[in-house]
């Protein structure tokens, strides 16, 4: 963090926080659910465009197969799947998203597994007829690296292919976003006050973003204050860098695959609270 002097008035706060700072590893931990959840609120865009694409894909082969949400968070595709008829599960690393989706909809299947990890996967996944296989909106950004995002698809279709699926749908960056993402995050220090609906308290956090061109990597340092225990004042840290994969890079590595891109939706969307960004669906087959 200390090479961005964008990034100065967290590095002062941290320091002086210290000891009493809690560091998340990721923005899916602690205080950062409630503050993810408050970003993607109202939020359907991803789940309608989905939607759209399956239904541009002949499933009637597997009628009783399910619709797989992968890196599911905290459900929120995975539950519009399951509005609009679909036979669906969800499967995320995050145990304690997962843990939030089965509070919120405990009728729908959740699987916590590491989808890196081909044998986890296999193993956790349940042992049903899958017609395909979607994810939210930039869900491949959690993928720091080339490697990590081709073994996300090989394990895809090595785990899921052995139940039927042979489709993947994934919303995915537009190529022309980067210039927007390299005009607009600049590193600017924002705030977001928000309600942790739970139990009706009221959170603030800071945060910046950042668009590293070097890096193809958006940074962004958030600090959560919120109420502890006994009223007493409670700070989280996380420092998050998302890889921004776009339909490019995509392209280039299910090619290496042999996967074929059967067909994909263009859709200028409002992606979590920031500029108007273009994103594109991918529907591949494999």
């Amino acid at each position: 963090m200390s090479k961005y002097n964008q990034f100065f008035p967290f590095k002062r706060l941290t320091q002086e926080i210290g000891k009493e700072l809690i560091i998340r590893e990721n923005l899916y931990s602690g205080a950062f659910c409630d503050y993810i959840a408050d970003l993607n609120y109202g939020v359907n865009w991803d789940s309608n465009l989905v939607i759209h694409g399956l239904g541009k894909i002949d499933l009637q082969t597997s009628p009783q197969g399910n619709v797989v949400d992968l890196c599911c968070g905290d459900g929120r595709l995975t539950k519009h799947l399951h509005e609009n008829g679909y036979n669906t599960y969800g499967i995320d690393y995050s145990k304690e998203q997962i843990q939030r989706a089965q509070m919120q909809y405990p009728h729908i299947e959740w699987v916590s597994a590491d989808l890196l990890n081909e044998e986890e996967f296999l193993k956790k996944s349940p042992d049903l007829p899958v017609s395909a296989a979607v994810t939210s909106s930039a869900s491949v950004n959690c993928f720091h690296t080339r490697e990590e995002l081709e073994t996300f698809l090989k394990n895809t279709q090595l785990v899921l292919g052995k139940r039927g699926c042979s489709y993947l749908l994934l919303p995915v960056f537009a190529d022309e976003a980067i210039p927007i993402f390299k005009e607009n995050f600049v590193g600017k220090t924002l705030c977001h006050p928000f309600n942790r609906k739970l139990d009706n308290e009221n959170i603030m956090a800071w945060l910046s973003l950042l668009y590293d061109d070097k890096r193809e990597s958006l940074i962004q340092p958030v600090l959560i204050t919120t109420n502890g225990e006994n009223s007493s004042i409670q700070h989280e840290f996380c420092y998050s860098i998302d890889r921004i994969w776009t339909e490019k890079d995509l392209l280039d590595i299910t090619s290496n695959l042999g996967w074929k891109l059967k067909f994909n939706l263009s859709s200028n969307v409002i992606g979590g609270g920031a500029d108007r960004m273009p994103f594109t669906l991918l529907a591949f087959e494999f």
